[in-house]
């Protein structure tokens, strides 16, 4: 997830595609995107933001906060 949130942030310009299916919360999942390319806030932040908000609708993340806030894979090599 992280990855996902730092792309968007990163390149938000360019576009890109996103597999938001595969989280816990598509709808807040969304929100946190669109907060990010409207530069509302960070991608670190978004993912606080977003396991703040699984919390209140009492869902249990797929990942630990600590995990999900490192950056993960090889997709920010390339643009």
């Amino acid at each position: 997830m992280p990855t996902t949130f730092f792309l968007c942030f990163s390149q938000n310009s360019y576009g890109m595609a996103v597999k938001i299916n595969l989280s816990e919360h598509p709808l807040t999942f969304i929100e946190m995107l669109r907060r990010i390319v409207d530069h509302q806030i960070t991608a670190e932040e978004a993912v606080k933001a977003y396991h703040d908000a699984l919390k209140k609708l009492g869902i249990k993340p797929l990942r630990e906060f600590a995990d999900d806030k490192e950056l993960t894979g090889t997709m920010t090599r390339y643009r």
